[in-house]
């Protein structure tokens, strides 16, 4: 048996025993004694141990005599020193217009530091099905926080966490379900109170946003009655709420905002009773984004909590100011989206921060982020402009199945900031588009919106038209039909048929690569004895052979946001991309081989450009599937390249 002595500050010496088949710790202080097998000893010292105490001061002796079969003293020593007290449970909850999708910086801190994290779209948010007019009451707007909470086990305690607008949906989580919450973190948020009514809170805020430069609202009940949604316009996006985070998380965010419902004063007083004994009992801290100057501003701000009326109703909350340096440029500010601003200030990490993950330099440094040393201005000169434009051009982005625009971010802010115009589009039941997949049954639904952008635009304009894998379909459909308004088109590691390559066998070739792979899933909603009518990738599967060289945030955001794609029979694809070489061949053609792919492998894109010869093909080193999430620059490189050599 082997004994080990450790002092622990403001705490009396513990003793871990240790044989070939068992462990003990023993309190001096309390004379408890534990009992556990050494199957998995490192967890079970991490929680053993470091579940009574703050900090490690001294490992004063550590004997070698426990077989190292069993475990080493090495092994034991880095479990008490670096192992978390416990695993826990976060549930992050967006504000009004956003939805799971704006905590994607926190999720992935969450899952690097070992605890487990849920973000809910609430009801009409992104990936909820439902839209706007669809959750009429605020029940509606909550049921999907409710249901999560009634779904955890009895003896789960959870860690709630509430964002601005959803301040208001956390309590009333608290109020339902306080034993199943072991504390609520208010982020810039609204928070009522037993005496400090929840409606009040409501009409102040809706009173401050609604009229705000360029948001705007929806009289769907008749301009006599009072508005039914408000849509947060870019302008105050930019100026009120995302004045501080990383420009293109505002790219990102102008892309992802949907319409929330504005509920009656009456209908929130109704459904926000709090109570002393039930939202009371739980434990709260109040985080204050310094410089915000969203929805809340006026109303969490410091002066509005400290020595006023909500202070003295929340007596027991504690506030913690989020200041220093944020993510990425060394702003001593943060703004009203905390999340994006600061993330690294919202979750206590150790000073020193292990080499690859999340939390290591590799985060850091995703694209698009620039010291103080180096200006964004600067950056497009020396790396992106190269030359210099000939004249404004405008790119029309088109994503592939199962994303959405949002999956250009990056290339939206790098096209922007150069000067130039872009257009990028949801494709039907994708991003923020309306409808459903089963909704969109036919090829010519799902690329409408491209086809009507495409019919809008003005005789004597042409676009720059890029499509990414499945997008090539899209935008080859684009050019058959609007051969006159296109200077050149791009096929990102794209589906490239041609007048002489059928459609159906670019299209067969790329379901027959993806649909079994891993954990990808399709459903059957015409009965089994069916073809399968649509396609959801999985975690696994992206995390594989799409996002594997991409930063991992953009992976943990995209899981967050992909969607179902209808499965079209390849007799609709063939009827609906028939390409002449009049038309579609009148426009020049250039290929980007995404050189890591693995989604696409090189052998078929090569396949491809063998079989219907571009004008032009470059290669991308180092690039995977989502080449403009693993390397941004080189694709803007490569976009405003073709566009000057070409238009």
């Amino acid at each position: 048996m082997a004994l080990v002595n450790v002092e622990i500050e403001n705490s009396t010496p513990q003793r871990i025993y240790a044989t070939s088949h068992s462990l003990k710790l023993q309190s001096g202080a309390f004379g408890r004694l534990y009992h556990l097998s050494v199957k998995d000893l490192g967890t079970a010292i991490r929680f053993l141990f470091l579940r009574r105490v703050n900090r490690l001061v001294v490992l004063r002796q550590l004997m070698t005599t426990i077989s190292a079969a069993i475990v080493t003293s090495a092994a034991i020593a880095d479990a008490i020193l670096s192992g978390p007290k416990a695993v826990k449970h976060f549930v992050l909850i967006h504000t009004g217009c956003h939805g799971a999708w704006c905590w994607y910086k926190i999720v992935e801190l969450m899952k690097s530091s070992g605890h487990n994290v849920t973000a809910l779209d609430l009801g009409a948010s992104v990936t909820n099905a439902k839209q706007a007019l669809d959750v009429a009451s605020f029940s509606d707007y909550l049921s999907p926080l409710m249901e999560f909470m009634a779904s955890l086990p009895a003896d789960e305690k959870i860690v709630l966490v509430g964002h601005s607008f959803a301040g208001l949906s956390i309590s009333k989580a608290m109020e339902t379900f306080p034993e199943k919450i072991s504390a609520a973190a208010f982020v810039a948020a609204l928070m009522p109170g037993p005496t400090f009514s929840a409606a009040n809170v409501y009409t102040e805020t809706c009173g401050a946003v609604i009229p705000e430069l360029d948001n705007r609202v929806t009289y769907d009940n008749g301009p006599e009655n009072p508005p039914t949604t408000l849509v947060l316009g870019p302008k105050f996006l930019a100026t009120n709420l995302y004045h501080l985070s990383p420009i293109e998380d505002l790219t990102m965010a102008t892309k992802l905002v949907r319409p929330l419902y504005l509920y009656p004063a009456e209908e929130i007083s109704k459904e926000m009773v709090l109570s002393r004994k039930k939202y009371g009992s739980v434990r709260r801290v109040y985080i204050i984004a310094a410089e915000s100057k969203g929805c809340s501003a006026a109303i969490v701000s410091s002066p509005a909590i400290v020595g006023t009326r909500m202070s003295s109703q929340i007596k027991r909350t504690k506030l913690k100011y989020i200041s220093g340096l944020n993510s990425f440029g060394g702003q001593k500010t943060n703004n009203h989206v905390a999340s994006l601003g600061l993330p690294m200030c919202s979750l206590k990490t150790p000073s020193h921060e292990a080499k690859g993950g999340a939390l290591s330099s590799n985060y850091n440094a995703a694209p698009l982020r620039f010291s103080n040393q180096v200006s964004r201005e600067k950056f497009l000169k020396k790396y992106v402009i190269l030359s210099g434009p000939k004249a404004k051009k405008h790119f029309v982005l088109v994503h592939t199945g199962c994303h959405g625009s949002w999956s250009w971010y990056k290339i939206i802010e790098l096209v922007k900031s150069s000067g130039h115009y872009v257009t990028a589009l949801d494709l039907g039941a994708s991003g923020t588009n309306a409808k459903q997949a089963l909704e969109i049954p036919t090829f010519s639904d799902y690329v409408s919106p491209l086809m009507k952008f495409m019919a809008s635009l003005p005789a004597d304009k042409k676009v720059v038209l890029v499509g990414h894998s499945f997008g090539g379909l899209a935008i080859s459909k684009a050019m058959e039909t609007f051969p006159e308004k296109i200077s050149a088109a791009v096929f990102v590691t794209a589906l490239m048929p041609s007048p002489t390559l059928n459609a159906t066998i670019v299209y067969t070739e790329s379901c027959d690569a993806v649909l079994p792979e891993l954990d990808n899933r399709v459903t059957y909603d015409n009965g089994s004895a069916n073809p399968p009518t649509t396609l959801v990738l999985g975690p696994k599967f992206m995390a594989t052979n799409l996002y594997h060289l991409s930063p991992i945030k953009d992976l943990t955001m995209a899981a967050k946001l992909v969607c179902p794609l209808y499965l079209y029979p390849v007799e609709d694809i063939s009827k609906e991309i028939v390409l002449s070489k009049k038309r579609y061949g009148s426009i020049r053609r250039v290929f980007i081989v995404a050189a890591e792919s693995k989604a696409f492998k090189k052998e078929f894109q090569r396949w491809m450009i063998e079989n219907n010869p571009p004008d032009e093909v470059e290669k991308i080193s180092g690039a995977d599937h989502m080449v403009m999430m693993s390397r941004p620059q080189q694709l803007f490189n490569s976009l405003l390249r073709i566009a000057n050599s070409y238009v």
